[in-house]
């Protein structure tokens, strides 16, 4: 579904009809700046109309609640990450070890391919 300016506009006017296009009618005037003063007392009218409106008639209880059911579940997975990681972390430092990184060695500052022996091109030629 894809979800655009028009498509919202006619949703709400399905949902509360005292609308009465006037949201449609922002939609589709905006762009024009002779239109800019009747859009501005329409949008002022329609902002009365919209806070009059109830919240229930635009989007449903169950909608409402899944939104606000999976905030929670995110809130706490995010606060046991942060409270739990330590305890994690010990844990896995108890059953396994510490964690030991490979030590590998520096790469050589020297070079024995022919490129590096060759003198550079800027460097001037000795007599």
């Amino acid at each position: 579904m894809k979800l655009n300016r028009r498509k919202t506009a006619q949703a709400a006017e399905r949902k509360v009809p005292d609308f009465d296009q006037r949201l449609l009618t922002i939609v589709e005037r905006q762009e024009d700046p002779a239109q800019r003063p009747f859009l501005e007392l329409l949008a002022a009218d329609t902002l009365e109309l919209a806070n009059q409106a109830e919240p229930q008639r635009l989007v449903g209880r169950s909608v409402l609640a899944g939104f606000l059911s999976t905030a929670a579940v995110a809130l706490g997975a995010l606060l046991w990450l942060i409270l739990e990681r330590p305890a994690f972390w010990a844990t896995a430092l108890a059953c396994y070890g510490p964690v030991r990184l490979a030590a590998r060695p520096l790469p050589s500052m020297t070079s024995s391919s022919p490129r590096a022996t060759r003198p550079s091109a800027a460097a001037p030629a000795s007599p």
